[in-house]
């Protein structure tokens, strides 16, 4: 069975944080575009009006959407909650695809007996 090793789970997941930064950077910029042309009076579907909004928040959650109703970040120190939060949700994401796997090829063994050695 092929085992990864810690480095490169790590770079995976430095190579995801920044994806999931970057997606999460464009969702926002897409629902302000889409928020402005419908404020300024421009015919905007309104799939593409609560797709965006849907989009954005949901990569926000939790850390960007909690910090910025509780701090001010001077310049480009706003960019600090949106990188732990992509951290955040990949180690999670990792973690839970990881169990996911364990679970799988364990056959027919429960979550609760995968710390039971294998015979």
């Amino acid at each position: 069975m092929h085992q990864t090793s810690r480095m490169q789970k790590f770079l995976w997941g430095v190579l995801f944080t920044i994806l999931h930064g970057a997606l999460t950077t464009l969702a926002f910029l897409w629902s302000y575009g889409v928020g402005s042309d419908h404020f300024e009076g421009r015919p905007v579907s309104l799939f593409s009006v609560y797709a965006s909004e849907w989009l954005s928040e949901t990569l926000k959650f939790p850390l960007v959407t909690a910090s910025f109703k509780i701090f001010r970040f001077p310049g480009l120190w706003g960019y600090m909650p949106i990188l732990l939060n992509s951290a955040l949700w990949v180690t999670m994401l990792m973690f839970l695809f990881g169990r996911l796997c364990r679970v799988l090829s364990s056959g027919t063994k429960t979550p609760d007996k995968l710390s039971e050695p294998t015979p």
